[in-house]
């Protein structure tokens, strides 16, 4: 019997998971395949990223806290700024990735939909 209620839990599961929200990406038209098929790798994998790291404070998908920026197009741009320069007022979270990953973040952040 408690066999049944593990894959009953475990279906739920796994229903939750796919109804989560996933963010649609900005046009892409005019752009080459090779560029179109490379920010859509990186926009997938910084929302997965986001999720993981970001959402918690900032929010997209769910309430974030209300002091955290919301990441418009020029806060962005300083974020990114202050990353490259390795600023050490940088959000603490940010100094932990790699390069890498925080650019597939702003990828992510740069070409979602609002």
């Amino acid at each position: 019997m408690k066999g049944k209620y593990v894959y009953l839990i475990f279906a739920v599961f796994i229903v939750a998971c796919a109804a989560q929200p996933s963010s649609k990406i900005k046009s892409l038209a005019g752009s080459s395949e090779e560029y179109q098929t490379y920010i859509k790798k990186e926009f997938t994998r910084g929302e997965v990223l986001y999720k993981k790291y970001c959402a918690s404070c900032h929010g997209i998908f769910g309430p974030g806290n209300t002091d955290a920026p919301n990441f418009t197009n020029i806060q962005l741009h300083n974020y990114n700024a202050a990353f490259i320069r390795s600023d050490k007022e940088n959000h603490a979270v940010a100094q932990g990735l790699d390069d890498e990953s925080f650019q597939s973040i702003m990828t992510f952040l740069s070409y979602r939909l609002p």
